[in-house]
């Protein structure tokens, strides 16, 4: 009796297994993207009806069950994955300085990358903007890249006039963001200007050609350049004369051969004022030793003052360099917030200072 019971019930049990064994659940979303029918045990039958996926067996099977004409999604193993492309760049902008004119910068390359999942179809590489901006060694442009490839290019820049210049590198591609930009940018010139700023006492080096094997003259804004040493390529020499904070041509005049032309480069060098940029200690009393670290103080010894509420109190200073300057904390300030003021006969740099109990 009990037997027969149990083989009853071992036998509506295999019956309900085949009926599930040939039946299918179907899950169908109602978005107009895609649809989706699949066989939960079976492995046949199911269907893809997006151009967005492909379609696998729901235990992972390795034979397709649904295959679109698309490999931007998979399903294995009951999940839907998405198979998108991704684009990098190795640089988002890139500056090539300055170029002499009728030159080129070295070339400069760089990197596109696809840390996607999915193919990464490039289109044609192409450059907006200045046209002295050269795409070469491209080997990036119709190109198609799986996941986690890469391709290289190269970028020249070479001026045919003065100035600063810009352009766009666009790649194209289909990414979502598509295109991709690369900033480019540089300056044409005809002097090398090295520093390009400065201030009284800053030595300079002036590159190019042309400037003769006799000294000739240099001029910034009008001031002559005191030369140390003159030579058809590089001039070096010292700005010892003052100007006031401003950016202004660099003029050199050859002397040999006679009648050549001068060699002008607008805007060469920049005179700038006093820069604060620490004060060590930031607190004390009178007659502490105070450092200050900053840039273009000059080689000129200037004065450092201390302000507050109109007065103005002027402290010893025991050492003064180019981007050092010492000083000793005047006598007689109450205690309080100060103005701290180093000044040379360019301009002033202002910080602040706490004078103690």
């Amino acid at each position: 009796m009990r037997a027969g019971k149990l083989m009853k019930g071992i036998g509506g049990c295999l019956l309900a297994f085949l009926f599930l064994f040939h039946c299918h659940f179907v899950l169908a979303q109602s978005s107009t993207h895609y649809s989706i029918g699949f066989g939960v045990i079976s492995g046949g039958g199911g269907e893809g009806g997006s151009t967005n996926y492909s379609l696998y067996g729901i235990f992972g099977q390795p034979s397709a069950i649904g295959v679109s004409t698309s490999t931007g999604y998979i399903n294995r193993g009951g999940f839907l994955y998405l198979f998108e492309p991704d684009i990098s760049l190795s640089l988002s902008a890139w500056n090539f300085e300055r170029v002499f004119v009728g030159q080129s910068s070295p070339p400069q390359g760089f990197t596109i990358t696809n840390p996607g999942t999915g193919e990464l179809v490039i289109g044609t590489l192409s450059v907006t903007g200045s046209s002295e901006f050269h795409l070469q060694n491209d080997h990036c442009s119709n190109q198609v890249l799986e996941a986690f490839d890469t391709c290289d290019f190269e970028v020249l820049f070479s001026p045919t006039s003065l100035g600063s210049k810009t352009a766009t590198l666009e790649i194209p591609s289909n990414d979502e963001d598509s295109p991709l930009t690369l900033a480019l940018s540089g300056r044409g010139v005809r002097l090398m200007v090295n520093p390009e700023e400065g201030t009284i006492g800053t030595s300079l080096t002036i590159g190019g050609s042309g400037f003769g094997a006799k000294k000739g003259k240099i001029w910034i804004g009008g001031v002559s350049l005191k030369v140390q040493n003159w030579v058809s390529e590089a001039i070096e020499g010292t700005l010892t004369k003052t100007l006031s904070p401003s950016a202004y041509d660099v003029v050199v005049v050859p002397k040999e051969p006679k009648g050549a032309p001068s060699i002008t480069e607008p805007g060469g060098f920049t005179v700038r004022a006093p820069e604060i940029q620490t004060v060590n200690p930031t607190s004390g009393k009178p007659l502490d030793e105070i450092t200050i670290l900053g840039n273009f103080f000059s080689t000129k010894k200037g004065k450092v003052y201390l302000e507050k509420d109109g007065e103005t109190k002027s402290c010893k200073v025991t050492e003064w360099g180019m981007t050092k300057v010492k000083f000793l904390v005047a006598k007689g300030l109450a205690p309080g917030v100060y103005t701290l003021r180093v000044t040379n006969k360019v301009g002033s740099g202002i910080g602040t200072f706490t004078v103690e109990d």
